[in-house]
């Protein structure tokens, strides 16, 4: 099984300044791997799930293409500017580097915000295609 939500969610986690623009849960930035996200977490938050799954074909080796997205949530009585800028924020710390245990991240290709509005909350939606390899 492939961790890349886990290691999303620590790399997320782990940047400082992201930090300062989110809500907390438990000492943490809230950031999520999974929805619905735990009540007391505090906004504005983000949560982020494999969307798709899918084995390439090569000679040697094995290579994943996994479709992951990043919504980035607050309250709806805020302003949709707080989390348009954390979503370009997430979107250029993208072009970082992270890892995921036993995988090689080939490509990661990033597109949105899209909008993603729920009941009482903006959202944005950033869509990830990450190609790992190994």
């Amino acid at each position: 099984m492939i961790d890349l939500t886990r290691s999303l969610v620590d790399y997320l986690r782990g940047d400082p300044i992201l930090a300062t623009k989110l809500g907390a849960f438990r000492g943490y930035p809230s950031v999520f791997g999974v929805s619905p996200i735990p009540e007391p977490a505090t906004t504005p938050f983000i949560v982020t799930q494999s969307v798709a799954d899918t084995t390439l074909d090569k000679k040697s080796g094995v290579m994943r293409e996994i479709e992951q997205d990043i919504g980035i949530y607050d309250d709806e009585d805020g302003s949709v500017a707080d989390i348009e800028s954390i979503a370009e924020y997430v979107r250029e710390k993208m072009r970082g580097s992270f890892s995921v245990p036993d995988w090689t991240i080939s490509t990661v290709h990033v597109s949105g915000p899209t909008i993603s509005d729920v009941e009482d909350l903006h959202g944005r939606t950033l869509s990830a295609r990450i190609i790992l390899d190994r």
